[in-house]
């Protein structure tokens, strides 16, 4: 694949499947001794849209999430639909220093991976296209685990971690976020996409 054609699937393509909300809450599910990344995501009513599942976690990878080398540990998150069709892939291999993200759609296309960056004032990733071109960024704040996520020059939307309840917070690492589009921003929009992998990059990479 040329630069070119790159370019132009990231700056047209879109994902199937996304619900069509301009808020939707990333919300991790409850469990102790809980290997695998496991995330619903509602839309304003409250209803399940899709879902966020591990489903080959390998038992080497397992058993470190219990560990101290947790964060250093591979992910392979899908996201489906309601009907169980394939919607995003979320992935990282082994991360010793600064992680790689890679987000493919259902149909395996790369859509662009989130670059962690290095000496930055608060956390921030560099989102580039399926060529390797710089097209956008996610950044914040990660005392208050606020991000903007930004896409082909423009701001798309925020993450934002949601507070649960006392002994969820204090007791459990299952975290809940709120990706919130900007008003102007298509049903359509790849930027959707982007910016609802970024609130599972921000707790994958982040809060692991």
């Amino acid at each position: 694949m040329n630069d070119a054609h790159a370019m132009r699937r990231a700056q047209s393509g879109t994902v199937r499947g996304l619900p069509p909300d301009r808020v939707l809450k990333v919300r991790q599910h409850l469990g102790l001794f809980r290997a695998a990344h496991e995330f619903d995501v509602l839309d304003g009513a409250g209803a399940i849209v899709l879902s966020c599942r591990e489903p080959n976690l390998g038992s080497i990878t397992r058993l470190l999430r219990f560990g101290k080398y947790k964060r250093y540990t591979p992910f392979d998150c899908v996201v489906r639909d309601g009907s169980g069709r394939l919607v995003l892939r979320i992935s990282r291999g082994v991360s010793l220093f600064l992680s790689r993200v890679k987000v493919t759609d259902g149909m395996g296309r790369l859509l662009c991976t989130f670059e962690q960056q290095f000496l930055s004032i608060g956390p921030r990733f560099a989102i580039c296209g399926p060529a390797g071109q710089p097209m956008g960024e996610l950044s914040g704040s990660l005392l208050a685990f606020d991000f903007d996520v930004t896409w082909q020059g423009r701001h798309v939307a925020k993450v934002s971690k949601q507070w649960r309840s006392l002994g969820v917070e204090l007791f459990t690492e299952a975290d809940a976020y709120a990706v919130a589009f900007d008003d102007d921003l298509a049903e359509d929009a790849p930027g959707r996409a982007i910016a609802l992998a970024a609130a599972l990059v921000v707790d994958f990479v982040l809060k692991s």
